[in-house]
């Protein structure tokens, strides 16, 4: 069985929040959430609201990942549907598709050492 990519976005979403000292906050870094952006039941991968910046969009798939960076670019302009902050930045990120077929602490602890993430980054 196939891990799927919210399993995926969790499990990343739990990586970059020791990252930073406003990450650990709770909901600063959200994965995987509806209803957070105005006029849209569309939810973004990861989201992270770290206060006084300008929210960041984070969108995931596993390689190939054909459609990652044109989600990415997508996002840009939106507003938070709870404060009507704009997305001003995204990152397309390519995951190793040997995600397709990890899970639990597995996938917790390969996130942490990889180093083989591909990305690009979108701004308005």
């Amino acid at each position: 069985m196939s891990t799927t990519e919210h399993t995926t976005n969790d499990a990343i979403a739990n990586a970059l929040r020791p990252t930073r000292h406003g990450w650990s906050i709770k909901g600063v870094v959200r994965s995987e959430n509806t209803g957070t952006l105005a006029g849209s039941n569309r939810r973004p991968d990861i989201l992270v609201t770290e206060p006084n910046v300008s929210p960041v969009v984070i969108e995931t798939e596993v390689l190939p990942a054909i459609t990652v960076e044109s989600e990415a670019r997508d996002r840009l302009g939106e507003r938070l549907k709870d404060n009507g902050r704009q997305i001003l930045s995204s990152v397309a990120v390519r995951s190793p598709a040997r995600y397709r077929n990890l899970d639990g602490k597995a996938l917790a602890d390969d996130i942490a050492v990889a180093t083989d993430f591909e990305w690009d980054k979108a701004c308005v």
